[in-house]
């Protein structure tokens, strides 16, 4: 009977020893794997600052190439009109100069007659 509860005994402690070392590989998987995601974590961060950063200059760049088209478009409006009212001034001012003839004139041919 001594013999047998020494050798459950022994027994015991190796499984208690196989469970020990278990739990300890098992405790090192654990850290390498939760190493290897922080790791894989920051790389990931990392490429969507970077991804973002391009986006970003990316529509800066297209906001300011629309800005610069938009400007060329308003300056290009803005001219088109100016000749548009300089030409009706111009057409403007002569008909007015050949009514104010054409008075003189009728009132010179009154006085005349």
């Amino acid at each position: 009977k001594a013999k047998f509860e020494e050798e459950a005994r022994n027994r015991q402690s190796e499984y208690e020893k196989e469970l020990s070392e278990l739990k300890a590989r098992i405790e090192e998987r654990n850290s390498a794997h939760d190493s290897e995601v922080s790791e894989l974590k920051a790389k990931f961060e990392e490429e969507a600052r970077n991804r973002q950063s391009e986006y970003e200059k990316e529509l800066s760049e297209l906001k300011a190439r629309i800005e610069e088209r938009n400007s060329a478009k308003v300056e290009e409006n803005n001219t088109a009109r100016d000749n548009e009212a300089s030409e009706l001034k111009a057409k403007f001012e002569e008909e007015a100069r050949n009514r104010q003839s054409t008075m003189t004139a009728k009132s010179v041919r009154k006085r005349v007659v």
